[in-house]
């Protein structure tokens, strides 16, 4: 995956990384249950640092599956689409090692759920409901780049001096 664009996949997962360190921090240090703009803050910067780092996590997948020319699922389950066909390997004329383990992909759907929760359930946010999510981003701040590095290596020396890609 030495394919230019190998670059922006680098960025996207650093931004995805950084909004949930920050998303763990304002969990851990946050008083949600404060009144008036402090409560309403801590709620609304941790929803936010979650919906960020999803949503810089996903841009990367997707520019994953562009650079290795597959076709990005469709529909309306098109996100976990997305975490479980990258999850698995293809044995196809477009074979490839699955890039998320089954721990990463378990991770990122939890993430995914939390984005869901907050755009569509903002007000009734639960700091106490958010445990499950805290320790999935948590474990995405490590295991969402080892496993993008991991990836990497195997395409890499499969695809030997030629990039990785089906002809």
């Amino acid at each position: 995956m030495s394919d230019g664009r190998s670059i922006d996949v680098d960025t996207d997962i650093a931004t995805a990384v950084g909004h949930f360190g920050k998303a763990v921090e304002i969990y851990r240090l946050a008083d949600f249950d404060a009144p008036g703009l402090q409560g309403y803050k801590a709620s609304a910067s941790f929803q936010f640092a979650v919906q960020a780092g999803y949503t810089a996590a996903e841009s990367a997948l997707k520019r994953i599956m562009d650079i290795l020319r597959e076709e990005q699922p469709t529909g309306e389950e098109f996100h976990k689409d997305l975490v479980i066909r990258l999850s698995r390997p293809r044995t196809d004329a477009y074979a490839r090692p699955a890039l998320l383990t089954e721990a990463v992909a378990k991770d990122l759907l939890e993430a995914k759920r939390a984005k869901h929760r907050a755009r569509h359930s903002y007000d009734d946010f639960d700091a106490a409901k958010a445990v499950p999510t805290v320790a999935a981003i948590q474990r995405l701040v490590t295991s969402l780049p080892a496993a993008v590095v991991d990836f990497r290596k195997q395409v890499d020396s499969e695809a030997g001096d030629d990039e990785f890609l089906p002809t």
